[in-house]
């Protein structure tokens, strides 16, 4: 777990150069949503915190370009992806039944701008 970063100034850069976390905005405008996101060159890491329940009780799609997680019949998540993933090589588990960790692997090695494309529509947690 990471210690919790005080708000980027409106007109701060967020480059490393500047001194600033690259992935910080998008983080804490994730956490908002519910989920939070992660990623290295060839991976993006979700996670999505979720009532207690079973690893029954979830259900995730993958699609190449879209993610749907349900609780319960319940959406949680869904939207399109910012890019394409390798459906065969990613991976879901629940964590402690408090967090559903979704490990997508890229099709290709890019740093994606953001999770979910945003003129989508996606619907993220409540």
């Amino acid at each position: 777990a990471q210690a919790p970063r005080a708000p980027i100034p409106d007109g701060v850069g967020a480059s490393p150069l500047d001194g600033g976390d690259p992935g910080q905005w998008e983080r804490l405008r994730a956490a908002e949503r519910g989920f939070t996101w992660n990623q290295s060159v060839t991976e993006v890491t979700v996670e999505i915190d979720v009532e207690k329940c079973s690893a029954a009780d979830i259900k995730v799609t993958l699609a190449p370009r879209r993610v749907t997680v349900k609780r319960k019949g319940e959406a949680i998540l869904d939207g399109a992806l910012h890019d394409r993933i390798n459906c065969e090589d990613s991976t879901w588990h629940l964590d402690s039944g408090k967090q559903v960790v979704l490990s997508l692997e890229k099709i290709k090695p890019v740093f994606w701008n953001s999770f979910l494309e945003q003129a989508a529509g996606a619907t993220p947690a409540k």
